[in-house]
């Protein structure tokens, strides 16, 4: 789940998702899941591979408590002409 720069993830409770426009935290909780299932795959070729238990992380902050409340949600900015590679 996420929620503007938080991102969370969950093996054993919903964590859901809030209203926010900004796509950090939601782009940060796909790659930890990602890294989950990677590391669930791939279990037998890998030495500790623990899965994550629980992730609440501000990408403003790095904060690992109250993610949701960490960073400035709306703010002004112009990234001029932008090419994705």
């Amino acid at each position: 789940g996420s929620d503007g720069w938080a991102a969370k993830l969950s093996r054993t409770d919903p964590v859901g998702s809030g209203p926010s426009l900004l796509p950090y935290g939601a782009g940060a909780a796909s790659c930890f899941g990602a890294a989950n299932v990677f590391r669930t795959i791939f279990a037998a070729q890998l030495t500790g591979a623990e899965l994550d238990e629980t992730i609440d992380l501000s990408l403003c902050s790095y904060d690992k408590t109250k993610a949701g409340e960490a960073g400035p949600i709306d703010f002004p900015v112009d990234l001029g002409e932008t090419h994705l590679v």
